[in-house]
């Protein structure tokens, strides 16, 4: 019996953040005028997932005819490093992981809405494609790219040039075993 009551207290927990995430995007939608734009939530402060993520957006609008992004990170550093992957992002906003996991719970739900994507390969709860990196040469960035992105075809991209001394920026911009590729 206590099973079913721990059930249901979580059920009904999920259900509330769910409505937490629901008001979060809706905010969004309102401030934005959508439109043409995605939304790309980077969840966490995993750099391999982040990295990826921004250098392919130019392509992943290309190849869903969208013509802006507005990019919602858990991460500081993103912020800074986001205008130097492409001109189509629109927005950088930096958010509490709590509001992450707000937009990721109503996200489970039910695919709520088209322009909004989840860059990471272990998140929401139940993606597991972390475990494919290496396996027959498999990169994070080709998982970001092929699986999350859906770009079948994508191009291989170059890191973009920074002639900056921030050192977060250089570290995240860094290439090598820390972003797999």
């Amino acid at each position: 019996m206590s099973e079913l009551r721990e059930i249901k207290k979580l059920m009904r927990h999920n259900l509330i953040e769910s409505y937490r995430g629901w008001w979060i995007w809706h905010r969004l939608v309102k401030r934005y005028h959508l439109g043409r734009t995605r939304v790309v939530l980077l969840p966490s402060v995993n750099r391999a997932y982040s990295y990826p993520a921004l250098l392919y957006i130019d392509q992943m609008l290309e190849r869903h005819s969208y013509e802006t992004a507005i990019i919602l990170s858990v991460d500081p550093v993103v912020q800074r490093a986001a205008p130097l992957f492409s001109q189509r992002i629109l927005a950088v906003e930096t958010i509490t992981r709590k509001k992450a996991e707000r937009l990721m719970q109503f996200y489970c739900l039910y695919e709520f809405d088209a322009r909004f994507v989840v860059a990471s390969l272990d998140e929401p709860n139940g993606r597991n494609a972390a475990g494919l990196i290496g396996k027959n040469g498999t990169t994070a960035e080709e998982l970001i790219a092929i699986g999350v992105y859906q770009l079948p075809d994508f191009m291989k991209e170059e890191a973009p040039y920074y002639r900056g001394e921030d050192p977060e920026l250089i570290s995240f911009l860094g290439k090598g075993d820390a972003y797999g590729t």
